[in-house]
């Protein structure tokens, strides 16, 4: 590298983000740290996930091991309104959000973006587990990581042209024991923290607490819990609490396991029944977002993932009308949740996402 590029490294207090301002650093870059603070639910009484503060000095002591600058962003108002407004939304709807992706599709990028052109950097990076290729007419793909146990491509499935093409992700070719090899001989003292498996703004065992209390008067509504057949079987304690596919807490008597198949928000019933019955051949998905900003066909074949950590389902797509895509499985597949994001895989490049607007059970 001729003259030293800048770019500013999205720093967690994590060791997958400290490591990749030390890769950058021994690239060639001239790297600068942020630090996004977001809004926590400690403000109303809960413990509002891993303390910032801490993350956040954590993050300072590698910024120090490293020589770069750590500055902190704070941008509490903004994501409260955006973010959590969402999830909370999504809830009142009887969907179930998936508040992280919408961060990364509507907040984060686009906020650590602005501040990358405000300080003069040509780059942003952050410590995500996924690859990115420039093609030759200067798009850049997403394919899933190296280390298939931490790819995160299905969360930045969401990001467009305008961050991609200014992105870079050093970890993707990396596995995680491997980075944690890497931050011991960098000498970063957070080698060996451990992953937080929490929202940034909430611990997961307060979750619903949390949920119930944003919701204010409409949340633990109680209503009946039926089966497909109409029969009453018992009594749900709010349809917040439950999420499409749910085995566990539904506290019904049965010989069998039965799971939750649907939701009835107009008349707050919870409907349970089999994982049989619960078996969807496909979905429709809305507001399609396009890694390269175009479908690769009206209909094409593609492999599926409803969820974060679900398996990639192989499935035919097809391009309708106002924005739907139509999704339509190979095998019938259980568990699928509007408000959740299905991403559209073909091999390991990410090809585009959506939100799943309603299951499709038969054809």
């Amino acid at each position: 590298m001729s003259e030293k590029q800048k770019v500013l490294v999205a720093m967690s207090g994590g060791v997958d983000s400290s490591v990749t301002a030390a890769l950058l650093i021994q690239e060639g870059y001239e790297v600068s740290g942020v630090y996004l603070f977001p809004w926590h639910a400690s403000s109303l009484g809960f413990s509002g996930g891993e303390d910032a503060q801490k993350a956040f000095q954590s993050g300072r002591e590698a910024a120090e091991r490293l020589g770069i600058s750590l500055e902190p962003l704070f941008l509490q108002d903004e994501f409260l309104q955006r973010v959590i407004g969402y999830f909370v939304e999504g809830y009142r709807a009887g969907k179930t959000p998936n508040p992280c992706y919408m961060c990364n599709k509507i907040f984060k990028w686009h906020e650590f973006v602005k501040h990358a052109d405000a300080i003069g950097c040509q780059w942003i990076a952050s410590g995500h587990y996924a690859i990115l290729e420039r093609n030759e007419s200067g798009k850049t793909r997403l394919f899933q990581a190296v280390d298939d146990t931490k790819d995160q491509s299905y969360v930045l499935s969401c990001l467009d042209q305008s961050v991609l093409q200014r992105a870079l992700l050093p970890l993707g070719q990396y596995k995680k024991s491997e980075v944690r090899e890497l931050a011991a001989s960098f000498g970063l003292q957070n080698a060996e923290r451990s992953d937080s498996q929490d929202m940034c703004f909430i611990r997961n065992d307060e979750h619903k607490a949390f949920v119930k209390q944003m919701m204010g008067e409409v949340s633990g509504r109680q209503g009946s819990i039926e089966n497909l057949q109409g029969d009453v079987l018992g009594v749900h304690q709010g349809l917040e609490n439950y999420t499409y596919g749910q085995r566990k807490g539904i506290r019904v008597s049965s010989p069998t396991p039965i799971y939750v198949l649907d939701k009835d928000v107009a008349e707050n019933r919870l409907i349970v029944g089999s994982i049989q019955e619960g078996e969807q051949v496909g979905l429709l998905a809305h507001a399609m977002h396009w890694i390269l900003d175009e479908s690769p066909g009206m209909q094409f074949e593609a492999q599926v993932k409803i969820r974060y950590q679900s398996m990639a389902i192989p499935a035919t797509i097809t391009i309708g009308d106002k924005e739907l895509v139509e999704i339509i499985f190979h095998k019938p597949v259980h568990g699928i949740t509007p408000g959740q994001f299905a991403v559209l895989y073909q091999g390991r490049e990410v090809i585009g996402a959506g939100e799943i607007l309603r299951r499709i059970s038969t054809l």
